[in-house]
């Protein structure tokens, strides 16, 4: 069972953008099914692992615990890499304890999974150190892979992926 928050006007205005540019909607997902599908095309092996998936975009992050290609657990962090690049000796303080809350959430709710990886996504190549940091301080093997390096993008899709700036298109690609 999952249990979707979301306002009206918001899932509506999505909808009346897809109607006007005249494209069919098959169904309304969760950006977080479409990291769960990356991380099985990024990363095959690793989609079948208990790992800690972050998803770094712009001004928001998400971390998800997925296990088998199922995701248990998600949860915001109320930063992204705009944050992250302007300080960066202020990366580790951010991102580390909101990931360590991250796991004390899911223990909390009672799983008793045990996490073998932590897969750092989005503009990554932007934090150069970050994942030693990470692993460094949660004790797990972490990996930074940026959410286009395995991926052949159009040109058009390059081109808005410039225009959006520092976002990450990993929820988009899967």
């Amino acid at each position: 069972v999952m249990l979707v928050i979301a306002h009206h006007d918001v899932v509506n205005r999505a909808l009346r953008l897809v109607e006007a540019m005249e494209w069919s909607l098959e169904r309304v997902g969760l950006a977080v099914e479409g990291l769960t599908a990356w991380l099985r095309a990024a990363r095959p092996a690793l989609a079948k692992a208990p790992v800690l998936l972050v998803d770094i975009d712009a001004d928001l992050s998400t971390a998800a615990v997925l296990n088998q290609g199922r995701l248990l657990f998600s949860r915001s962090l109320p930063f992204g890499i705009r944050e992250l690049i302007a300080e960066p000796s202020a990366q580790p303080s951010r991102l580390i304890p909101e990931l360590r809350r991250t796991l004390e959430a899911f223990e909390g709710e009672g799983w008793k999974v045990a996490l073998t990886h932590i897969v750092l996504t989005g503009q990554v190549e932007r934090l150069p150190d970050l994942a030693e940091q990470v692993q460094k301080s949660l004790e797990l093997p972490t990996e930074a892979v940026p959410a286009t390096e395995h991926f052949t993008l159009a040109p058009a899709v390059v081109t808005a992926q410039a225009e959006a700036g520092q976002g990450s298109f990993a929820h988009l690609l899967g």
